[in-house]
């Protein structure tokens, strides 16, 4: 008799009424799902082609994305071979910069930089002597 009460303790009372609860959920999501189905394939069987263009259209309608940067091509072959960068800081502390390409006459050079940076015509030589001494010693090496 003690293992017929505890086997009898062990099982589920369907009639309890939380099992009730689920099974009627279970039920109600079962009636859910059909009816979902239905509506899918009422939908589906509606699509004609003039509900396709419509639909087509809609999605044409909407805002552009954005385009997306595409940077310049950098194998332009315009482009000298850079040699060195020039720089030079004033009196009032600002930076002065110029690049030198390696087909550059350094005497171009040192005047276009000069008179942009206000040097005095003295020192324009000197300019010229250093700026050629580099561009030689820069093309030697390569």
């Amino acid at each position: 008799m003690a293992d017929s009460e505890v086997s009898a303790a062990a099982k589920i009372n369907m009639k309890h009424g939380f099992m009730k609860s689920i099974i009627k959920n279970q039920i109600d999501r079962d009636n859910y799902d059909r009816e979902m189905k239905q509506k899918g394939q009422k939908q589906v069987d509606k699509v004609s082609p003039s509900n396709l263009n419509k639909s087509v259209k809609s999605e044409k309608t909407r805002k552009p994305a954005m385009p997306v940067y595409s940077p310049p091509c950098r194998a332009n072959k315009d482009e000298k071979a850079i040699l060195f960068k020039l720089e030079y800081e004033d009196e009032n502390g600002d930076v002065h910069e110029t690049v030198v390409h390696e087909d550059d006459d350094a005497r171009i050079v040192a005047r276009k930089f000069g008179v942009g940076c206000k040097i005095p015509e003295n020192l324009l030589h000197a300019l010229y002597v250093r700026v050629a001494d580099e561009i030689d010693k820069r093309r030697q090496t390569k």
